[in-house]
C-alpha cells in the first residue's frame, strides 16, 4: 500500500468512526434505562474496531500527510505511555501498607464472590481516590484516609474494575486517540466510553447488593467523589455524580434480550460500515504506443 493509499484509507476509517461514535452518542442518550451501562460500555469495541480497521480507499496525493500524521502519532503515544509510566511509578513509591488479616479475608471473598483471582492490595499515600495500577502486574490502590466503613464497597468497585480488563480497555482508547489524533470526535470517543466503563462498573456491583446495601455504595461512591474533588481542587462533576448515583439507585441492568439485539446491532453496525468503504477508481488501461498501433494496423 502506497503512502497515498495508507492516508485515504486513514481518512475514510476515521470518517466512519466519527459517524459511529455520533450514532452511539445518540443511542446512549435516549435507550440508556432500557440498554443498561455494561451493554453500551461494550458497544464502543465495536468503534475501536472501526477505526483501527483500514480499508482500501482513493489515495490522497499529500506527499507530507503521511510523515505528519506519524510523527504526531508517535508523539502522542509516547507522552500516553509516559504519563502512564509516571502513574505506575507514584503509586508504587507510595505504598505503604496493605489490608489486614480480616479484611484480606473479607477481599479474598468478594473475589471469589465476582469471580476475580485476587491481586496485591495497598494503601498508597496521597492518593486521592481509589484505582487499578497499570502493568504486567496490577494491583488495587487505596488512600491511606479511607473510612474502613468504605472498604468492603471500595474493593467490590476495583474488583469489577478489574474483572472487566479496564487496563486494556484504556490502553485501547489511547492507541484509537494515538492514531486519529487529528479527529475530535475519537477523543469524544474514548472520554465517553471512560465514563460509561464507570457506570458499567457500578452495574456489576450493584447487580449483587440488596436495596439498602446500594444505598450505602452510592453514599460511597459521592463521597470519593467529593474527597478527589477536594484534593484537586476543584469542583464535583455534578452531572456525572448525578447520572452515577441514579443508575446505583435504580439499579437499571443488561436484560438478556437487550443484550442479544445490541450484539446484532453492533456487529450489523460494524458489517455496513466497514462494507460502505469508497470506490476505488477503474483502473485505466496502458495506451497503446505508436509502434503498436502500427503493428495492429498494417496490412497481413
Amino acid at each position: 500500500m502506497t503512502d497515498a493509499a495508507v492516508v485515504g484509507s486513514l481518512l475514510h476509517a476515521s470518517a466512519m468512526g466519527g459517524l459511529l461514535t455520533l450514532l452511539l452518542a445518540a443511542v446512549r442518550g435516549l435507550m440508556r434505562e432500557r440498554l443498561g451501562n455494561r451493554l453500551l460500555n461494550a458497544a464502543w469495541l465495536v468503534v475501536a474496531v472501526r477505526l483501527l480497521t483500514l480499508l482500501p480507499a482513493p489515495p490522497v496525493e499529500m506527499g507530507w500527510a503521511l510523515t505528519a500524521w506519524g510523527g504526531v502519532a508517535l508523539g502522542v503515544a509516547v507522552c500516553q505511555g509516559t504519563s502512564r509510566l509516571r502513574r505506575a511509578r507514584r503509586l508504587r513509591r507510595g505504598r505503604k501498607g496493605t489490608l489486614k488479616e480480616g479484611d484480606w479475608q473479607a477481599y479474598q471473598e468478594l473475589c471469589r464472590r465476582y469471580g476475580v483471582r485476587p491481586v496485591p492490595v495497598f494503601y498508597v499515600e496521597g492518593l486521592e481516590a481509589p484505582c487499578l495500577s497499570d502493568g504486567l502486574k496490577p494491583f488495587i490502590a487505596l488512600p491511606a484516609g479511607l473510612p474502613p466503613s468504605h472498604l468492603r464497597l471500595v474493593l467490590a468497585h476495583e474488583i469489577c474494575h478489574l474483572r472487566a480488563r479496564d487496563p486494556l480497555w484504556e490502553a485501547l482508547r489511547q492507541g484509537c486517540c494515538a492514531v486519529h489524533w487529528f479527529n475530535p470526535l475519537v477523543w469524544a470517543a474514548a472520554w465517553l466510553s471512560r465514563c460509561d466503563g464507570e457506570l458499567a462498573c457500578d452495574e456489576r456491583v450493584t447487580a449483587r447488593l440488596e436495596d439498602r446495601e446500594r444505598l450505602g455504595y452510592a453514599d460511597v461512591v459521592a463521597s470519593t467523589e467529593h474527597r478527589a474533588a477536594h484534593a484537586c481542587q476543584r469542583s464535583p462533576r455534578r452531572r456525572r455524580l448525578n447520572r452515577r448515583i441514579t443508575a446505583i439507585i435504580r439499579c437499571v441492568h443488561s436484560g438478556r434480550l437487550a443484550v442479544v439485539l445490541g450484539t446484532l446491532a453492533g456487529l450489523a453496525a460494524l458489517t455496513l460500515s466497514l462494507a460502505a468503504g469508497p470506490a476505488l477508481p477503474a483502473r485505466a488501461e496502458a495506451p497503446q504506443t505508436a509502434v503498436c498501433q502500427a503493428v495492429s494496423e498494417a496490412p497481413r
